[in-house]
């Protein structure tokens, strides 16, 4: 357990975030919660308390069924969609009510015999890939395939049908307008055939945003739970949700001249004062080190300097009054500079790498 190190969670900017999505949607429109990654790095038990408490949660969304099975274990009862890979038993998914996506033929007697064996039904939700060319059927095959499971599998009870758009962050919306289109018409003939279903989803945050057509029935919000922005939607109002905190383990004053760090990546070129962070890549932070890598102590950011060690890293701290042993250091929070966006800026990378990186193993601590 890491006591110099810790991850705070702030419930009200959650729940804050999550009222902003219900706010701008219609009634009908219910909302999923993804928990995939640990939670976007948050954690999947904290997270998962919270989605349960929220009443305008109504779904979590997972990728593992492992993931989905721990929520259970924990007390969740709202309903749970594996996004992804069945790393368990099918049977397991069915005593505990938990909803699979099918996304291959091949699934479809899998699913059906371990039905069987259960005597209960199974709930899928059929995916349709409409152009990001991962898991789903293609929208020409939607039809036979809701019709086999009609006609073969009587123990597979089709809940929802759905689709992943590729870049409705993008500046460019032509691809999703086209994504959002090939889903509607396959909806559409789909309905022409008397084959409806009670959930029909498409949007992540940014077309939850962006694309008021394509909310259909459920929208599916990830990043935007945890206060990510939307560089496409800035006047969206969502708070982060995460912070990571450590504590100073050592100050010390160095001679002009000195090298820093491994590699002698940085030499000082006058006298500097420095403190020794108990934090590292093996917390997931400061992985791919860049420059401009700064920490907040004491309301001023301080510069990282040289490169970032497994365990510890080194700031500049001449410019900062009042430093001492017991000053807190916010390695990732809501001052700009250390914003997750900044710091993903720097790297070049999506926010959500720079919160999935951090180690599983840090005390997550639920705050206001």
């Amino acid at each position: 357990m890491h006591n110099s190190s810790w991850i705070e969670l702030s419930s009200s900017a959650f729940a804050h975030n999550i009222e902003q999505f219900r706010q701008s949607l219609p009634t009908h429109v219910s909302i999923a919660v993804v928990l995939k990654s640990n939670a976007y790095g948050h954690g999947l038990s904290p997270m998962g308390q919270l989605s349960e408490k929220n009443g305008n949660i109504d779904y979590l969304c997972v990728f593992f069924l492992h993931e989905a099975l721990q929520l259970r274990d924990e007390g969740v009862t709202k309903p749970v969609l594996v996004l992804g890979f069945v790393d368990g038993p099918i049977e397991d998914a069915i005593e505990y009510d938990i909803d699979l996506v099918c996304f291959d033929r091949a699934q479809l007697k899998d699913f059906n015999v371990a039905a069987q064996k259960l005597n209960k039904s199974i709930n899928v939700h059929i995916k349709v890939d409409t152009g990001l060319s991962r898991l789903g059927f293609f929208p020409e095959q939607v039809l036979g395939i809701v019709q086999e499971i009609c006609d073969n599998y009587p123990m597979i009870n089709i809940k929802g049908i759905m689709t992943h758009f590729s870049e409705s962050g993008s500046l460019d919306v032509q691809w999703t307008e086209r994504q959002e289109r090939v889903f509607t018409e396959t909806i559409e003939l789909l309905r022409r055939k008397d084959k409806t279903f009670e959930f029909v989803h498409a949007s992540n945050t940014a077309a939850t945003m962006r694309f008021p057509n394509s909310r259909f029935k459920m929208v599916r919000i990830g990043g935007g739970s945890y206060g990510f922005p939307q560089r496409t939607v800035p006047t969206f109002d969502l708070k982060p949700v995460l912070t990571l905190k450590s504590r100073i383990m050592c100050i010390k004053e160095l001679p002009a001249g000195s090298f820093v760090s491994y590699d002698r990546l940085y030499q000082a070129p006058v006298a500097r004062k420095i403190a020794i962070i108990p934090a590292g890549y093996s917390d997931g932070y400061g992985r791919r080190k860049p420059a401009g890598l700064h920490v907040l102590i004491n309301g001023a950011l301080a510069p990282a300097l040289g490169s970032v060690c497994m365990n510890v890293f080194i700031v500049d701290i001449s410019h900062i009054p009042d430093v001492t042993l017991s000053s807190e250091v916010t390695l990732i929070g809501q001052h700009v500079g250390i914003r997750a966006v900044d710091i993903a800026s720097l790297i070049g990378c999506v926010n959500y790498e720079v919160t999935t990186a951090l180690n599983p193993t840090l005390k997550r601590i639920m705050v206001i």
